[in-house]
């Protein structure tokens, strides 16, 4: 394991990988489940007060496995296809999808995401707030962002939990992107806070990595602004026929897919685009398997994570 999947590891939801997963994930939870709502200071969401904590974890196991289980097909299947079929483009595009699942995955680790909410989930949630309090303003179908505001097993049978809407305006990926990183950096400036040992490690792994994911040429997000250019734009030279004299032939045609103790964030953008974007997106996926591995290593009972990680590590020969 890597300093920093250590680090992230040690924030992992404690109860996590314990329990089977309650299907529907948080959305469900928001529909089924009995809690207590508040308005957020400055009217941008809601406080669900009085939530069942082992509800929660059930809920939130969900949501953890389908994305930490994708990105690990997704990683395998990107391996085979470079290695047996000499691909390129698609191969590429799977490593980026792996590290997409995995980031989504590492967020839900430590009681956080970004979902979805239809009408019918919005329209619960104000029925239920307009029974407390009807100063509580309405929310609207959209992308919301929940965040657990103690970990369950520190209290006790109920827990708080943030339901804000997004705001960023962006694009699916570019907006999930910018969120991971206030993510990242928000839960390094709260080890900091917190007097942890390795805060300042945290802080410079996660600086390191929102650098890698954020910046490049032009605006927005450059990871998945080379995804995009690579997707829909088929820029790069990687769809047959290859040119060989393509940077990206010549650095991805024979070079080793890196671990997390092996993938550089410092590859140069400019010079060795496609170097650079396999390795950002290798970091991130291999970051987040050591947490899975810790993950599925306490989680034995029968229907819980560590049972269907073994499983899809197993088909897929490893």
């Amino acid at each position: 394991m890597s300093s920093f999947s250590s680090i992230l590891s040690k924030g992992v939801i404690s109860n996590l990988g314990r329990y089977p997963s309650t299907s529907g994930g948080i959305q469900q939870l928001l529909v089924s489940a009995a809690y207590t709502p508040a308005a957020l200071p400055g009217g941008r969401g809601i406080v669900l007060n009085q939530l069942s904590s082992i509800q929660f974890v059930e809920s939130l196991e969900y949501d953890f496995q389908r994305f930490a289980l994708s990105s690990r097909e997704s990683f395998l299947v990107a391996i085979s296809e470079k290695k047996e079929f000499g691909s390129l483009g698609w191969p590429l595009l799977k490593f980026y999808y792996s590290s997409f699942f995995a980031a989504h995955a590492i967020m839900r680790s430590r009681g956080a995401g970004l979902i979805k909410l239809d009408r019918k989930h919005v329209e619960h949630l104000n029925s239920v707030a307009q029974v407390y309090d009807s100063a509580i303003p309405n929310l609207s179908p959209g992308m919301y962002f929940f965040e657990l505001k103690s970990n369950p097993q520190n209290s006790g049978q109920q827990i708080s939990m943030v339901l804000r809407p997004d705001l960023g305006g962006s694009g699916v990926h570019e907006g999930f992107w910018s969120m991971f990183c206030e993510f990242l950096k928000n839960e390094a400036a709260k080890n900091v806070r917190e007097g942890e040992i390795d805060s300042a490690k945290f802080l410079a792994y996660t600086s390191d990595l929102v650098d890698a994911i954020k910046s490049g040429q032009g605006s927005g997000v450059w990871l998945s602004s080379v995804r995009n250019e690579i997707n829909y734009q088929h820029k790069y030279d990687l769809w047959l026929p290859y040119k060989r004299s393509s940077e990206g032939y010549k650095t991805l045609s024979n070079v080793e897919v890196p671990s997390i103790d092996l993938a550089r964030l410092d590859v140069s953008k400019d010079r060795k685009p496609m170097q650079a974007f396999l390795s950002v997106t290798c970091y991130i996926s291999t970051l987040s398997f050591s947490i899975f591995e810790f993950i599925a290593k306490r989680s034995k009972s029968g229907g819980t994570f560590g049972q269907k990680w073994q499983k899809i590590n197993s088909l897929m020969g490893i």
